[in-house]
């Protein structure tokens, strides 16, 4: 399988939280206009999951890599594992509407909780198919590196001429 690297940065008002991932070439990524998700899919994407024809595909994966400026970084839950010397929480599902296979990961970055979220569907959750996917998966979350945060000069959505503005 051939590997490419992804770089994505998401703004805040006071710093640039830059990261970077591995994901299989031919694969699908998708920043959103908020700044704030990326996914990485192994089939196009689609607007509508109810209009495709037969449903999803056979082990259809889909992991987004996201930042969550609104979530309590002392309210994390699941358990805790520790991925290239970064300190996770866990949860994995199976099966209902988790899909085949679902996995949570968030840890706290630069004072807001950064979580990665996985599934595969359409694999029965066995075989060698579901088995190549879940590898696949792990590869791609091993392979995310964080590099620091870079303080921003100004807030990006501050007026050019603020500074100067004043009681002169």
């Amino acid at each position: 399988m051939v590997w490419q690297r992804q770089q994505q940065s998401f703004m805040l008002k006071d710093k640039e939280i830059r990261f970077s991932f591995l994901y299989p070439k031919g694969w699908v990524v998708i920043a959103h206009p908020d700044g704030y998700l990326v996914h990485v899919q192994n089939i196009p994407p689609f607007d509508h999951p109810a209009d495709v024809p037969g449903g999803l595909s056979e082990g259809f994966v889909k992991i987004s890599f996201m930042l969550d400026p609104k979530a309590n970084p002392e309210a994390l839950q699941g358990e805790e594992v520790s991925i290239n010397g970064i300190p996770w929480k866990q949860t994995i599902e199976s099966g209902g509407m988790a899909g085949d296979r679902s996995i949570t990961l968030e840890t706290v970055r630069d004072g807001m909780v950064f979580r990665i979220h996985a599934y595969i569907t359409g694999t029965g959750g066995e075989g060698p198919l579901f088995e190549s996917h879940l590898a696949t998966l792990t590869q791609m979350i091993h392979s995310l590196a964080f590099e620091p945060a870079a303080p921003l000069e100004r807030p990006p959505d501050a007026p050019l001429l603020a500074a100067h503005k004043g009681g002169r």
